[in-house]
């Protein structure tokens, strides 16, 4: 069964490669390194000074793992106000999944909402992850809310670990490299978070 990698990238600053309209270029051997490691890889990157493009398969369907952990988190900061991020979550050990490195330590005590965001976010931890998922209404709300910045492609349905489990059949939370680059900019460069949000969202 081939390997799937989803690369999604934003370019901010210079470019090597110049693109126009989404043609990609066989400078960037893409498809050679598919051939070499029996792989698929989807391509949408944009910079963002001149907005020129690399795009190679950009609406190919991808199952997007951990990547969702940064939409997910937006959408919390986008919920709550910047005092409620100190608020304390209590979990439980039952919570605790397998890779959750830093929620592992916390059973006792509870961490805010900004820790636990801090936890998804830099260690991809998927306890966090699916703390915020719950904190901000499940998956159907986070569906709802990725409609809400015109995303109709992307297909939550699934919360941590098993929403890793992909098959090419079954578009369970799977996006497009386009997709997912079109959400970040509307989340991290449109109006939708506020000026302190955005601050606490570097």
């Amino acid at each position: 069964m081939k390997k799937f990698c989803f690369l999604f990238l934003i370019i901010c600053g210079l470019m090597v490669f110049c693109l126009q309209d989404c043609q990609a270029r066989q400078k960037l051997n893409l498809a050679d390194l598919e051939n070499k490691y029996n792989a698929v890889i989807g391509v949408y990157a944009v910079d963002m000074e001149n907005g020129k493009k690399i795009c190679y398969k950009p609406d190919t369907r991808f199952s997007y793992c951990s990547t969702h952990k940064v939409f997910t988190a937006a959408e919390l900061l986008r919920q709550k106000n910047t005092s409620d991020l100190n608020e304390i979550r209590k979990f439980s050990a039952e919570d605790i999944l397998s890779y959750a490195p830093i929620t592992k330590d916390h059973v006792a005590d509870g961490m805010t909402l900004a820790e636990i965001c801090s936890a998804s976010l830099r260690w991809s931890d998927n306890t966090a992850a699916n703390l915020i998922l719950q904190e901000i209404g499940g998956v159907e709300n986070f569906k709802v809310a990725l409609k809400n910045i015109g995303d109709k492609t992307t297909k939550p349905a699934r919360n941590e670990p098993e929403l890793n489990l992909f098959n090419p059949k079954d578009n369970r939370d799977t996006s497009t490299p386009r997709q997912m680059v079109k959400n970040l900019q509307v989340y991290i460069f449109g109006d939708i978070l506020s000026d302190d949000k955005e601050k606490t969202a570097d």
